[in-house]
């Protein structure tokens, strides 16, 4: 077996450290290098038993390609780690994610495309042979030389991929230790206290997640048993909408207060600029007041009282507050139910607008991405709690099958922990799920599914999506703190549809078909921001 290592590294250890060997002093003050049996060997011998020399063939002129041998049993590491590091190479990072398509976002961060983490460093055990290659004669040899991902793993029958986030911008010095006897899923961290000098274990991060409080978990009890309780009766319900507007097994799936009704309503009718089809389109209204104005707009709806309770009817104050953390939390139960009606669920936030209608994309099997269980865009977020998949939970696609439906059960029983950020919560559960059960995780391309991130922190990109060079499937106005923030950045990058008598106004108001007096066919642009596109 063998295992990859992609990261910049200040020091490794496999008990020990990685870097020159130890140099030390013989009785007549020569230096020398001490082999692991501590027997001196002279500098020059150690190294000339690290880099073996090319051979050549007959008949090869100095300019020719000549093969090498590159020895698994060269003394680099020493018998104390033989089992697991007799030897190593190095590969090209892009070509070992792309034959090894673990689901993961592309690199769009600098510290990501930095030339100090462009390889992967490959262990083998002392199982693996020696690898043979074709080497140009002006090449120096070097201790774990450059391979193709082919020739790195042509000997491997299993190969265990680590991936570490590189740390140096944290202003800490990393050091990565491997250590060999014990299995885990997890990566474990610790860190030198300040005052004491000694090491502590701290989460990822840098800090551990947070346990709930009684109160929470007790909340938490209540809303499992009541989910519980009305599961079957809301299935039953549910099961003659979901036949009637599916489209190729799938159902579009939005959670909606009376709060985000005009974002619901500006999703509409930027569909309806498009000529694009919403009958697919299922509400799930944790209020009346949402139940009517789905209804109005000519959308399928839901009412989620019995199953949900009582829920807020004003939008989240600020991202991640109370009335945020419940609405995610029916979001999850919205997607399990119709994921348990054998349906695949596209998921999304109502701040969005569609530019073509995603099914195209999760419904063409020529699609990369066809063969994987779930799909999220990527929110941007490179912090630990988000890696490796940066997923984000306002645009989603789920494929209906066992992995998928356990992955959604295991959020439900765990959405007490949802005090905030649903990401996160979400984000552990993709890791232990994809280790252990084998879920197929991928996160979209952020130039085709983009938002607020490019929004905020890409102007470039949002100005071609803005003036037409670039059409992506869908924009997510996300990253933004709250809903005042959100209709003034779509009214100003002409992202809005909807007239402004329609925003707030009592839906009893509404004509049977809202849609013929609240929605423009061109968008309704505004200024509101000078530093935004």
């Amino acid at each position: 077996a063998g295992i990859m290592v992609g990261m910049q590294i200040t020091k490794l250890f496999w008990f020990g450290v990685y870097g020159d060997p130890p140099i030390s002093c013989n009785h007549h003050g020569e230096e020398t290098l001490i082999k692991h049996d501590a027997t001196p060997m002279s500098k020059e011998k150690m190294r000339e038993s690290l880099n073996p020399p090319r051979i050549r063939n007959r008949g090869d002129s100095d300019n020719s390609d000549t093969t090498t041998s590159i020895s698994m049993k060269s003394p680099q590491f020493g018998p104390g780690v033989l089992k697991f590091a007799s030897g190593a190479v190095r590969t090209s990072r892009d070509d070992f994610l792309k034959q090894f398509d673990y689901g993961l976002p592309l690199p769009i961060f600098k510290e990501q495309r930095d030339p100090g983490i462009k390889e992967v460093l490959m262990l083998y055990g002392d199982g693996i042979k020696n690898i043979t290659r074709a080497v140009s004669s002006e090449e120096g040899s070097e201790l774990f030389p450059v391979v193709s991902v082919e020739e790195a793993t042509a000997q491997c029958t299993d190969v265990t991929v680590m991936h570490i986030k590189e740390l140096h911008r944290e202003k800490h010095y990393p050091c990565l230790a491997v250590v060999a006897g014990y299995g885990n899923h997890q990566l474990l961290r610790w860190r030198r206290d300040k005052s004491s000098g000694k090491f502590q274990r701290i989460g990822l991060k840098g800090r551990f997640m947070g346990i709930p409080e009684p109160d929470i978990e007790e909340k938490h009890r209540e809303s499992i048993g009541r989910f519980l309780r009305h599961m079957d009766v809301a299935l039953e319900e549910l099961r003659p909408i979901v036949e009637r507007i599916e489209k190729e097994n799938t159902v579009v799936v939005m959670c909606i207060n009376k709060g985000y009704v005009p974002m619901l309503m500006n999703f509409v009718c930027s569909s309806k600029s498009r000529n694009i089809d919403l009958s697919s389109v299922l509400v799930f209204a944790t209020d009346q007041d949402t139940f009517d104005a789905a209804k109005k707009l000519g959308l399928e709806a839901f009412h989620t009282a019995e199953i949900l309770g009582a829920m807020p009817t004003k939008e989240a104050a600020v991202f991640g507050d109370k009335t945020f953390s419940l609405l995610t939390y029916s979001g999850f139960v919205s997607v399990l139910l119709i994921n348990l009606l054998g349906r695949d669920v596209l998921f999304q936030d109502a701040d969005l607008v569609w530019y073509k209608h995603p099914f195209e994309y999760f419904h063409d099997k020529n699609n990369a991405a066809h063969s994987f269980d779930i799909m999220f865009m990527d929110d941007g977020n490179n912090g630990w709690e988000y890696l490796p998949y940066r997923a984000n939970t306002g645009f989603y696609y789920v494929r209906q099958n066992e992995r998928t439906r356990h992955l959604f059960n295991s959020l439900i029983y765990s959405a007490d922990l949802i005090a905030g950020v649903d990401q996160i919560v979400m984000s552990v559960l993709l890791n232990e799920h994809s280790t252990l059960y084998g879920l197929n995780v991928k996160t979209l391309d952020v130039n085709s599914f983009p938002g607020g991130w490019t929004y905020h922190r890409r102007s470039e990109e949002m100005n071609k999506i803005l003036n037409g060079e670039v059409v992506p499937w869908i924009f997510h106005m996300h990253w933004t703190h709250n809903r005042v923030h959100k209709l003034e950045y779509m009214k100003q990058s002409a992202l809005w549809y909807v007239h402004e008598k329609c925003i707030d106004a009592s839906f009893a108001s509404f004509d049977a078909d809202a849609t013929n007096h609240c929605c423009s066919s061109e968008p309704l642009i505004s200024c509101h921001h000078s530093d935004k596109p």
